[in-house]
């Protein structure tokens, strides 16, 4: 099998699939809500979600097409792509397939704690090894939404936690 060449387009294909399954799962899990509260936040995740694909078309699809795409250390992002093809952000099943088997609000809570970490991850690296400061900063800023995300999260589970 000849050896792959990973690009920006990959990158991309990767984080819009990170995108599509948050935005699926959240739409799902507020759609399965128990409480009030838990489907406003899930339903706000969803909303970011989509705004982090206009984020992906809009910032990094025309930094790719501008032929001005590289990375910083190529064997390095090359290894970490092809090691992840497509990353498991939402544990299990991806995206709303994974929210028709949570059992509770904690539980959907719990997945997109562990599914906003993996998020970081990944953004973090692009972010790093991007050679295009418009990807670069791109990227960064998804970090920090995804960062917010995970703040609401955790402090979702300490509301509920604390409920119970």
């Amino acid at each position: 099998m000849p050896e792959q060449s990973w690009s920006g387009a990959e990158a991309l294909k990767i984080a819009i699939g990170i995108e599509q399954d948050g935005l699926e799962f959240y739409t799902h899990a507020a759609e399965r809500a128990a409480s009030r509260e838990a489907r406003e936040l899930f339903r706000g995740l969803a909303k970011d979600e989509r705004q982090h694909l206009e984020t992906l078309e809009r910032e990094i699809r025309p930094a790719l097409e501008s032929g001005d795409w590289g990375w910083s250390d190529n064997e390095l992002i090359e290894a970490y792509l092809r090691s992840i093809e497509r990353p498991e952000i939402f544990p299990g099943e991806r995206g709303g397939a994974g929210a028709e088997r949570v059992e509770d609000d904690l539980e959907a809570i719990q997945i997109g704690i562990e599914a906003e970490k993996n998020s970081i991850k990944y953004y973090t690296t692009m972010a790093e090894q991007t050679a295009h400061a418009g990807g670069r900063q791109a990227f960064a800023r998804l970090v920090q939404e995804e960062k917010a995300h995970l703040e609401m999260l955790f402090g979702a589970r300490q509301h509920l936690i604390a409920q119970e």
